[in-house]
């Protein structure tokens, strides 16, 4: 009979230890970072006291059932306890070793780091602040504010009137300005417009056919002169005030990644309803009015040049960059007086974005190290699970038990991490960053993209031991790369005016750009792709050709050709960066063909350049 009890005992054992897996699921999941509300804990009170009686009902079981059987085993089990204990004790010495080597390593490579004049704290950092007097920065936002009820009446989108030049061919684009209307649709609610009884404007189908059965209106010129009026008041302010000497806004850089700038879309949003004014000047050929709309945006570009912030220089550029899409516009058309054009390039001369990258780059890696810092500081294990892997793999918690497992074993590795190579990680991460940093300065510094040199194999992968430092693996090469295609675009930009005033001079191209020095330009305008001047040529049809090395540093002889072999949205996916000469009709009625046959065949990922 007592044989009887002991096997009931062993199974009933075994099903309470099966019963006892999905509690304790529930309870690693309960004892995540975030605490369980009331109302949860509410619902598996009584789950967690039937949890606790199988616990009970399980440890009576396995001691009635295995009494015997485990004093048999004590000599293994003993051995088995010793060896288990050496292990743990060896594993202890190991992380001990591991944390106190990081620490050494790291504290070395800090004071080597200052010992060359690095600055690896806010205090260190003598950071601008904004002037009080002059600085009209809470005026302009006040004003910004106004577009929002502007753009909610407005019956087509306005930031796609002033989006990138359209590329329509090899080195050839749309003059928006002098199209028959906007090439834009009209929003869904414009037909409801007051006073109107509907949008006015042409069907899409009088220009190109659809290809849905849908026939769309596209808005026309006079929609664009009537939003501007009604925000001319609004834009007139914002010019007097992008004209004041300092603009910038106080930046609590304490906050890390955190920081918060509600400042810069109400710049965008000025930029976006200047450009529409400037686009429908350039349309009116108003040259006056759009000059001084693109000075205003120039100015813009500006706003913040003090800040350290990465997000602050790229709306520069991308401020910068609708400012010199209206340029490439405008000098597309003739009738302009020498003034004008000498007021757009030095407007553009003095709109550089690349002047406070390296300390942008070092207020950045503050706020990497600041990632550190908080993984120290988390408090517990689900924590730190949940900010090492969740916030960068996307996990969420386990809902199987195969995902538990996982989630264990992840949570393992996350706290063995913190106690053994969370300093030998951020060690790593400060010598990949110092290598990207030296890189970046040499490059600004001779201006020459080329110069920048780093590749996949300069920061190698070790997810195992180095858990943040892969994460935070400086992955700025492509917003350095853009502030490197602004400059040399502002610098065909202003190429370009000096070749339109000595045309307007001389009645003919230069031969070179040298012809330009010093009369039109006070020097060559600059490559900074390459470091070398930019290539010029005439064409044989009385153009000329304008162009860049592009991205890969190679003179391809201003070949236009798309590097993918696809249309190119822009001239920087390009074997060289061309500037772009004026589309015909012949070429816009060519392009829009291709591009409708290519939806009519599903063929919507060739389409590089149709917005």
């Amino acid at each position: 009979m007592k044989q009887l009890f002991k096997k009931l005992a062993r199974v009933f054992g075994i099903i309470a230890s099966l019963i006892l897996l999905p509690f304790l699921f529930l309870f690693c999941r309960l004892g995540g970072p975030s605490y369980p509300s009331a109302e949860t804990l509410r619902n598996f009170s009584s789950i967690w006291r039937w949890g606790f009686v199988c616990l009970l009902f399980f440890v009576v079981c396995f001691i009635f059932g295995w009494w015997d059987p485990l004093k048999r085993l004590k000599p293994v089990l003993k051995k088995t306890v010793i060896g288990v204990g050496v292990l743990l004790a060896v594993f202890a010495v190991f992380i001990l070793e591991e944390n106190i080597r990081g620490k050494i390593a790291l504290r070395s490579y800090i004071r080597e780091l200052r010992s060359k004049g690095e600055r690896l704290t806010l205090a260190e950092i003598k950071l601008p602040k904004p002037p009080k007097d002059r600085n009209s920065i809470a005026a302009l936002v006040a004003l910004t504010n106004q577009f929002a009820a502007l753009r909610s009446d407005c019956p087509f989108e306005p930031f796609f009137i002033i989006s990138r030049v359209r590329l329509v061919g090899l080195g050839r684009a749309v003059v928006r300005c002098e199209q028959p209307d906007l090439g834009v649709n009209f929003n869904r609610h414009s037909s409801a417009q007051s006073g109107r009884g509907g949008p006015r404007g042409r069907q899409s189908s009088e220009i190109e056919p659809t290809t849905n059965g849908i026939t769309y209106l596209v808005a026309d010129w006079t929609d664009l002169d009537e939003q501007v009026v009604k925000a001319s008041n609004v834009l007139e302010e914002i010019k007097q005030a992008a004209g004041q000497s300092a603009l910038s806004a106080e930046i609590d850089y304490s906050q890390g990644f955190d920081v918060r700038v509600p400042h810069l879309q109400p710049i965008r949003n000025a930029t976006t309803w200047l450009g529409l004014a400037a686009m429908g000047d350039l349309h009116n050929r108003n040259f006056e009015a759009a000059t001084q709309n693109i000075r205003a945006i120039a100015g813009l570009s500006q706003f913040g040049r003090d800040e350290r912030l990465l997000v602050s220089q790229v709306h520069r550029w991308q401020i910068g960059l609708t400012g010199l899409n209206l340029t490439w516009e405008a000098l597309q058309q003739s009738g302009w007086t020498d003034d004008q054009l000498f007021a757009l390039e030095q407007a553009w001369r003095e709109s550089s974005v690349s002047e406070n990258t390296p300390s942008i780059l070092e207020i950045n890696r503050l706020f990497y190290r600041s990632g550190f810092e908080h993984a120290r500081r988390l408090p517990g294990w689900g924590a730190l699970h949940d900010y090492i892997f969740g916030c960068w793999q996307g996990e969420t918690w386990p809902s199987d038990v195969s995902g538990f497992f996982a989630y264990f074993r992840d949570s393992l590795h996350a706290f063995t991490w913190r106690l053994a190579w969370l300093d030998q990680d951020e060690l790593r991460f400060l010598r990949l960053y110092q290598l990207m940093l030296d890189h970046a300065r040499n490059a600004i510094e001779r201006r020459d993209w080329s110069a920048f040199g780093l590749s996949d194999k300069d920061f190698p992968y070790d997810r195992k031991r180095f858990l943040l430092s892969d994460a935070y693996t400086p992955n700025l090469e492509l917003i350095l790369r853009r502030v490197f295609e602004f400059e040399t675009q502002r610098e065909m930009t202003i190429a370009a005016i000096g070749i339109k005033r000595y045309q307007l001079h001389a009645g003919k191209l230069p031969s070179d750009l040298t012809a330009l020095v010093p009369e039109y330009l006070p020097q060559l305008p600059h490559d900074w792709m390459n470091g070398k001047p930019l290539r010029y040529h005439q064409n044989s049809d009385e153009t000329f050709t304008l162009y860049s090395v592009g991205v890969d540093g190679r003179d391809d002889g201003g070949d236009p050709t798309p590097i993918e072999g696809k249309r190119a949205y822009s001239i920087w996916k390009e074997r060289d960066a061309v500037w772009p000469m004026p589309a015909s009709e012949e070429d816009i009625a060519a392009f829009n063909r291709q591009t409708n046959e290519l939806l009519s065949s599903g063929g919507r990922r060739g389409l590089g350049s149709v917005h």
